[in-house]
């Protein structure tokens, strides 16, 4: 019977050297991570070209990472680092139009408007379902900081999505008596 080609064992054979383990590991996270560069940078040509940085740089590392988890966080932690690298060292920009068509403008408007501490933790956790723990060794804070990070990006998101309902709202309702 052939064993399953879990990412454990998929990672104890690219830390001896197997590259096509390798690549079936960059194959299985590759589109996670373009997600959360593109969802911190909001531009797809960046986030493939950081993630790709990202696997070079955990394929120096790979005989150091003992587990799945341990890889997880240095991929992630990767992606994160190099996006935020990338957007300190360029002017900020808006979504690209590919990604905007499918976004509502008011959330548009949020993430763009998020500090990346706040996007990066609030996507992994939301989109990728990091548990605190994971984000704190990721992001490399205490978890406190995380869980307020967090917090702040969901109310921002909650009163964004308010000021969007309430100005939808008024746009829909019928007149009130004595409104012309």
């Amino acid at each position: 019977m052939t064993e399953p080609l879990t990412d454990s064992l998929l990672l104890q054979r690219a830390g001896r050297g197997d590259a096509i383990a390798f690549s079936e590991l960059t194959s299985r996270h590759y589109h996670r991570a373009v997600r959360i560069a593109f969802g911190m940078l909001g531009e797809i040509v960046p986030a493939e070209d950081l993630v790709q940085e990202a696997f070079a740089r955990i394929g120096e590392i790979l005989p150091s990472l003992s587990t799945a988890q341990a890889y997880y966080i240095a991929l992630y932690r990767a992606v994160v680092v190099l996006s935020v690298d990338f957007a300190r060292d360029s002017k900020p920009r808006p979504l690209d139009e590919a990604a905007a068509a499918r976004i509502p403008e008011w959330l548009r408007g949020v993430l763009e408007e998020l500090p990346l501490l706040h996007r990066a933790a609030l996507l992994l956790r939301e989109l990728e379902g990091f548990s605190y723990d994971a984000l704190a060794a990721t992001l490399r804070l205490r978890r406190s900081v995380i869980s307020r990070a967090i917090a702040q990006a969901r109310m921002a998101l909650i009163a964004a999505h308010e000021r969007a309902g309430a100005t939808a709202d008024k746009r829909t309702a019928p007149p009130r008596r004595g409104d012309k």
